[in-house]
């Protein structure tokens, strides 16, 4: 069995156990029992931990399930949200751009569009798959997301899809979805357009002023803050489904950010649009960060121990943490206090693992191409296309290579379970390989932090709610099946 031990803030050593999920206080003869397995000594103590852990695998260790399944499973679970490449074009030139020169590895800006013809059989394509979960549950809602480079820039075949949805597919209640830079929610028909049928539109906000413009600018080089506050004030004032993402680097000041948005994010009563997400610039294929001092990185490790400090003195005192801060660290926190309930006995992974289910999303590059996600980038991954449909195989290929290549080495993690490993972290295929060399060690350096804090405070035996501050995060606002 899988066995970390770690201490908490206090020096007290505990072993986390990643099969199970369960966290024991230290005691050597039970890391022997989880390292070594059954133990046949006579010793009382020996025996009683070696019926233990095995009772608990038994109930907890995950089985995958036959690849050969997996249709049955998407057309069960999966087909949940079309994403639709509008263009790979765009009319900003932000400097973390995944398109930008910093990430090699990925496609650059482009004149390539979406037809609308691709549009249409990637919508008819879905929709006959989505059917099929439908019959089984008639309360799911398909959700079509559009994105970009700039989506609006493609603003004809979106309006074309919503409308041919409505009309060809009336029989389903559509979620829709845009991830935008904002610019050119300036105009007037657009913006009405999303309004009137109800768009979940999530705007690209740095937050403060000064976070935001550093990074995303426009073609020419002019900030954009400004102009996309004057927007959203004119046109979207009083619409509620408007929503911002932020993006944070290790030069961020992010006790400022967590002070903006205690202010000015529209759950308290302010004017920006609310805050959904905060991520921290991707350091994956990239050599952004490559002129960021080693004093640069430790300062921001002295932010984020210091915010992570204020956040659980709120959850012990079972208090509302501010909004970024829960977005900071929420996640890993339910994680590790809901780790039993990552498992699943369904799972077509070797073990516990981030990876969706190739289909349980569908993203279509502009040129009708399938792909696991918007955030997959690597060639060779794909799982159809508009004129050949949706490949079960191919999925189950996919699946097959993450199992083989990477969660061989996963298998013998101690803390796979709360690792959020999963196909947008990959480099190549089909021989998938991990960006950077040292990415398991880092993981598992901040997951041990992270449980060093998590059982510091637990162990005062209080009930804690780590999701107290997002339960409400988006479902104020959202439909509740946009995924």
């Amino acid at each position: 069995m899988k066995a970390l031990v770690y201490k908490d803030f206090d020096g007290e050593e505990f072993i986390y156990n990643d099969d199970t999920g369960m966290i024991f206080p230290y005691d050597p003869k039970l890391l022997s029992v989880m390292e070594h397995g059954k133990s046949q000594s006579a010793n009382y103590m020996d025996r009683y931990y070696a019926n233990l852990i095995g009772n608990l695998q038994n109930h907890t260790i995950q089985v995958p399930r036959n690849v050969d399944s997996i249709e049955t499973h998407l057309h069960t679970n999966g087909f949940s949200q079309l994403t639709l490449k509008v263009t790979e074009q765009c009319n900003m030139r932000c400097k973390y751009c995944i398109y930008s020169e910093h990430y090699p590895d990925t496609k650059f800006y482009s004149e390539v569009y979406m037809k609308w013809e691709t549009a249409k059989k990637a919508v008819d394509d879905f929709l006959s798959h989505f059917h099929r979960t439908w019959e089984r549950n008639k309360t799911r809602k398909p959700v079509i997301a559009f994105y970009g480079g700039e989506p609006l820039l493609g603003f004809d075949v979106i309006k074309k899809t919503v409308e041919y949805v409505k009309s060809e597919y009336s029989q389903y209640c559509f979620n829709y979805s845009i991830t935008t830079n904002g610019l050119l929610l300036k105009n007037k028909d657009i913006a009405n357009f999303l309004k009137e049928n109800g768009f979940w539109i999530v705007v690209s906000l740095d937050g403060t002023k000064d976070n935001h413009d550093r990074y995303r600018v426009t073609r020419g080089g002019a900030p954009t803050y400004d102009c996309l506050m004057e927007i959203i004030e004119e046109n979207f004032s009083f619409y509620k489904s408007i929503y911002s993402v932020c993006c944070y680097d290790v030069t961020s000041d992010l006790v400022a950010l967590t002070e903006f948005y205690e202010k000015n994010d529209r759950r308290k009563g302010g004017k920006f649009p609310a805050v959904l997400r905060a991520s921290r610039i991707n350091g994956a294929f990239t050599d952004f960060y490559d002129n960021i001092s080693q004093e640069q990185f430790i300062a921001h490790r002295k932010q984020l121990d210091m915010l992570q400090e204020k956040y659980l003195e709120y959850v012990v005192a079972n208090k509302i943490p501010p909004i970024f801060l829960s977005l900071l660290f929420s996640q890993i926190f339910v994680s590790i206090s809901e780790r039993v309930k990552f498992f699943s006995d369904s799972a077509f992974y070797d073990c516990c693992c981030g990876a969706c289910v190739p289909g349980d999303k569908l993203f279509v590059e502009s040129d009708g191409v399938y792909k696991i996600c918007e955030k997959t980038n690597m060639q060779g991954l794909e799982i159809g296309s508009v004129d050949k449909g949706f490949c079960f195989a191919a999925a189950k290929n996919a699946i097959c290579a993450y199992n083989d290549c990477i969660l061989a080495k996963c298998k013998e993690c101690n803390c796979s379970r709360l690792c959020s490993l999963c196909y947008a972290s990959i480099k190549t295929f089909p021989a998938l390989e991990l960006d950077g060399s040292d990415y398991c060690e880092r993981t598992i350096h901040w997951i041990t932090e992270c449980l060093a804090a998590y059982t510091s405070v637990e162990k005062k035996g209080q009930k804690l709610n780590f999701s107290n501050g997002i339960a409400g995060m988006a479902d104020i606002y959202t439909p509740h099946n946009i995924v």
